[in-house]
């Protein structure tokens, strides 16, 4: 097997195995769509604003993202759960009625960290706070 090094860090990196790869191809198929990255990211940083909770309606997520429809976040959120970035719970109102809301799955959270993005919405956060 081939030994690859790395540029920045001049030590020796192994590469990456099929499985690898095809982990990362899917992964950026479900997230190569801006609305779908957007519901991630916000759930994400709605968690961060409220420390911990992280759900969200679907009516929450379209007055967020601007989804062109309904029927169009529907799909995009049923693709992430299918996938597994995010969950879908149902909760019940003081009426007694049940709805859905969505929240970032460990995997979510994974992929957020795995591409230095957690990191970029803490502090996009924290510097936003610091100017309000």
């Amino acid at each position: 097997m081939e030994t690859f090094y790395s540029i920045r860090e001049q030590k020796k990196v192994e590469p990456l195995s099929y499985q690898e790869l095809k982990k990362w191809s899917d992964t950026f198929d479900v997230m190569g769509n801006p609305i779908r990255l957007a519901i991630v990211v916000i759930l994400y940083g709605n968690s961060v604003l409220l420390e911990g909770k992280h759900e969200l309606t679907f009516g929450q997520i379209m007055s967020i993202v601007k989804a062109p429809s309904k029927p169009a976040l529907a799909s995009h959120l049923h693709e992430l759960i299918e996938f597994g970035l995010i969950d879908k719970r149902p909760v019940k109102d003081d009426k007694n009625r049940v709805y859905p809301i969505y929240v970032l799955s460990a995997k979510g959270k994974d992929f957020l960290i795995d591409f230095g993005l957690k990191e970029f919405i803490e502090k996009r956060i924290a510097d936003t706070e610091l100017h309000r």
